[in-house]
């Protein structure tokens, strides 16, 4: 199961908008895990940005968000590249594994993140 699903970079005066917000209005209420964001640089640089949402409001408690298993679609000219990945977070350093799979995706795994990672992608020559 992908615990993980995808937001598109909200627009506009919708950045304002709460997460829990933009999950009801995206017709998203099953609870997960984890939401990213992806935004490519110059096709040089991917960008996955990882949010964990296991917040407990309640008690002002973040559990970790466990091993986080996802896939996304990589530009068409890196496919035949070797892809470096560079995590970073505030909150140590998630180790990280990247597979590119025979449709075109890339298959990441990303151990626990506390609150944020952001995931720096990057063919090489």
């Amino acid at each position: 199961m992908n615990d993980l699903f995808r937001i598109l970079p909200f627009q506009g005066d919708e950045y304002s908008e709460t997460i829990p917000a933009a999950l009801r209005r995206a017709g998203i209420f099953r609870p997960y895990r984890a939401f990213y964001f992806i935004f490519l640089q110059d096709s040089k640089r991917l960008f996955v940005d990882l949010n964990n949402t296991q917040i407990d409001i309640a008690t002002d408690r973040v559990t970790p968000s466990g091993r986080l298993r996802f896939e996304i679609f990589v530009p068409e000219n890196w496919r035949d590249k070797k892809i470096k990945i560079t995590v970073l977070s505030p909150h140590g350093k998630p180790n990280a594994n990247i597979k590119m799979l025979d449709n075109g995706r890339l298959a990441i795994e990303v151990d626990n993140i506390l609150f944020y990672a952001c995931l720096v992608l990057e063919p090489q020559d």
